[in-house]
């Protein structure tokens, strides 16, 4: 079903557009798109789109580009991004037939900020006695309950960093050190930490299937970047068209 959404707002970009030219009629483009992302992608704040192309080739139904960007998003019933946006690159469309011809390419970004990622995070580790993250300028840091660990009754700190792994599907916490007050966690107990609450981020039931590959910790944000399979979206428009 979002893949078939995604043919349906391409194609009406296409159609918007040959009908004129200049800066008025992508606007009115972007106008027309912006209503059907939230079944597209999810419930958001608010929706914005971009859409450029040359009034010759629109005439053909290709579009240079579409920026899609998204503030407070909810693509689970778990989890609400901060920010999303999707960058699709050489989009062809036959108007006509309303089908998918080709996308060179989709970029994907998204930041997640630490109010949000502790909601997602009590959702899915209640079993996890006092979890919660704290992201900072450079790196997170994972609070838990000793109890978890089978350690004295003093809050445990586990400092780290965060990567994908199993095809840019799922986020892992990598533990850097950690401390029971002032002393050292040894690195056994890190090791069964990360077992519990990984993958910290779970991306796989997004609508689109999303390969993210960089993940980092910069300035009080978690922040994907990644890429969604062109190929992958042109075969599936394919089979749900007509």
């Amino acid at each position: 079903m979002p893949i078939r959404f995604l043919l349906i707002l391409l194609t009406l970009a296409c159609l918007v557009l040959t009908g004129g030219c200049g800066r008025s009629v992508e606007r009115m483009a972007e106008r027309r798109l912006n209503p059907l992302l939230p079944a597209f992608l999810g419930p958001a704040e608010k929706y914005s789109t971009r859409v450029r192309g040359n009034p010759g080739a629109l005439s053909r139904g290709r579009l240079r580009s579409v920026h899609i960007e998204g503030i407070g998003v909810q693509v689970s019933s778990e989890l609400t991004l901060d920010t999303l946006t999707l960058d699709l690159k050489g989009v062809d469309v036959d108007t006509k037939a309303g089908s998918l011809r080709d996308v060179e390419s989709i970029a994907f970004g998204a930041t997640l900020g630490e109010a949000g990622l502790n909601r997602y995070l009590r959702a899915r580790r209640p079993d996890v006695a006092g979890l919660r993250v704290e992201i900072g300028a450079a790196d997170m840091t994972v609070h838990a309950q000793p109890e978890v660990l089978e350690l004295a009754s003093v809050p445990v700190r586990v400092r780290g960093t965060v990567a994908p792994h199993t095809g840019g599907s799922l986020l892992d916490f990598t533990p850097g050190g950690a401390r029971i007050s002032v002393v050292p966690v040894p690195a056994p107990v890190l090791g069964y930490l990360a077992r519990r609450v990984n993958p910290i981020v779970d991306l796989s039931t997004l609508r689109l299937p999303v390969r993210v590959e960089r993940a980092e910790v910069r300035q009080g944000m978690l922040r994907l970047s990644g890429t969604v399979d062109p190929g992958a979206v042109v075969r599936a428009a394919r089979s749900a068209s007509p």
